[in-house]
């Protein structure tokens, strides 16, 4: 049971390290302005709360407005074949510009890579988790909708 809490905490399972990349390319695939989550300083630690909170609310609209379940899936499974390239090769290039232009504004190219460099260190184990799954439907929690930031 120790073994298992440690794997856990520094990141030696497979599955906890693939869980945490996925829920991190559905982010960014949905066009996620990530709130107060600075990717720039991940690894810094701050006791101070931030300033303004960013809320968004869901916008009622039909459901002829949200993309067909379908390429909501096929976005998915690109950004995660997309990321794993850019783990396995190091170049963020491509899924930073196919980011949404909210993640484009907040983090730099240079923020995004340094932010994943320990998934690029530990290519070997992370790329086949998300080539596996990227052959997976996607189960999304919330259910996707639509939403306004920022007005």
């Amino acid at each position: 049971m120790k073994r298992i809490i440690s794997d856990l905490i520094y990141g030696r399972s497979s599955t906890s390290n693939g869980l945490i990349a996925l829920a991190v390319i559905s982010l960014i695939a949905l066009g996620c302005a990530c709130g107060d989550m600075d990717l720039g300083n991940i690894g810094k630690n701050s006791n101070t709360a931030p300033a303004e909170t960013n809320t968004t609310t869901p916008v009622e609209t039909s459901d002829d407005s949200l993309p067909s379940n379908s390429v909501i899936q096929a976005l998915a499974k690109e950004t995660t074949r997309e990321f794993s390239q850019a783990i396995d090769s190091g170049d963020f290039g491509d899924i930073y510009e196919n980011s949404s232009p909210d993640f484009q504004t907040t983090y730099t190219e240079e923020q995004m890579r340094d932010a994943f460099k320990v998934f690029t260190a530990q290519k070997k184990r992370v790329v086949p988790i998300l080539n596996r799954a990227a052959g997976m439907d996607a189960e999304f929690s919330p259910e996707p909708y639509i939403r306004t930031e920022k007005g």
